[in-house]
């Protein structure tokens, strides 16, 4: 799906925010985003006339994520709210069909303050420590929840099918990650420059997936642990936002999917796992645990870099030969050839 295609009308807008008795004031197209456009959206109350600025999130109409997507991240920023101390935006309308403005969409509360990779590469060492000590208190705090299957939220909490793959719910991480290991394939038949990777992977799949057995319970997962979705401000965090590729998964897949420039600061990944172990959450992953999640991760780089790198060829070039060679020395580890 071409990203750029997706733009709501005035009236598409008037429309959703009629459905809340709001007027709109203003509109901008934020960001084209590839999986959701984003809309700030200025309103005023039809009753109290008190003003607010809400967001609009547009769902990309792909098959796989119908209604599925969209009503998995709701309910799972409904449960925050209501079960954890975890601040989240708080949803006020969304459309699980197309028949209002032709996409599925949220709207939603618009937080304060920006977001922490902003400012992060400015702040002290010790303001680092003080965010990262809340984003691991935060951490700590949503593996609190265990589960028995792996997969999205259904309303009521059900485990559903993974919102990515549309399959699930499974049992075990071995099947999960050899379900989304042969859907990035099919995919990748369409790549010519991947296909020689293709019975490798599979061997792969067979020889090392098939034999992954952690031990570990199903905890709930953010899956992109970022320092740009923690929104801030004065010192606190605002809000956790971006949650559609949540869900019910080992514990592996938040701690292989850190991005918080941990190695970079030693003292902040000592603080954030000193953190962690209080709490008593995981803090490492295996070596087996490392390399079945790499070889799952580039399969899905090798379909999705361009998509990520839309406008910039020569970056998606480096970008996409890094995790070649990586896969490489990954293949040639476990004797694939």
């Amino acid at each position: 799906m071409n990203k750029y295609k997706i733009k709501l009308s005035k009236k598409n807008i008037e429309d959703v925010l009629a459905r809340v008795n709001k007027k709109v004031l203003d509109y901008k197209l934020f960001d084209h985003g590839f999986n959701n456009p984003i809309y700030f959206v200025k309103t005023k109350d039809k009753k109290t006339k008190n003003k607010q600025e809400l967001v609009l999130r547009v769902t990309n109409p792909l098959k796989r994520w119908e209604r599925l997507k969209t009503l998995h991240e709701v309910t799972i920023m409904d449960f925050i709210r209501e079960n954890t101390n975890i601040p989240v935006p708080q949803v006020y309308d969304y459309s699980l069909d197309k028949k209002l403005i032709g996409y599925e969409y949220i709207l939603m509360e618009k937080i304060k303050g920006k977001p922490l990779s902003k400012i992060y590469n400015k702040l002290s060492d010790k303001e680092k420590l003080h965010y990262l000590k809340q984003i691991a208190k935060v951490f700590a705090e949503l593996k609190k929840f265990k589960f028995d299957k792996i997969g999205s939220f259904q309303p009521g909490m059900k485990i559903g099918p993974m919102v990515d793959i549309r399959e699930g719910p499974f049992d075990n991480a071995s099947d999960y990650l050899a379900a989304e290991l042969e859907c990035r394939l099919v995919e990748m038949k369409k790549k010519e420059r991947f296909i020689p990777y293709i019975p490798k992977f599979i061997e792969f799949k067979e020889k090392v997936i098939k034999q992954y057995k952690p031990k570990e319970k199903f905890v709930l997962t953010h899956m992109d642990y970022a320092l740009k979705n923690f929104m801030v401000k004065d010192g606190k965090i605002t809000a956790l936002i971006d949650w559609e590729w949540s869900g019910s998964f080992p514990p592996q897949n938040d701690l292989l999917n850190l991005d918080l420039d941990l190695d970079k600061f030693p003292k902040g990944k000592k603080a954030f796992e000193n953190v962690l172990k209080k709490k008593k959450v995981q803090t490492h992953c295996s070596q087996k645990d490392i390399d079945v999640y790499t070889a799952v991760g580039i399969a899905l780089v090798f379909i999705a870099y361009e998509h990520w790198h839309v406008s910039k060829p020569r970056k998606a070039e480096q970008f996409v030969t890094k995790y070649q060679k990586m896969l490489d020395e990954l293949f040639l580890k476990y004797k694939i050839k």
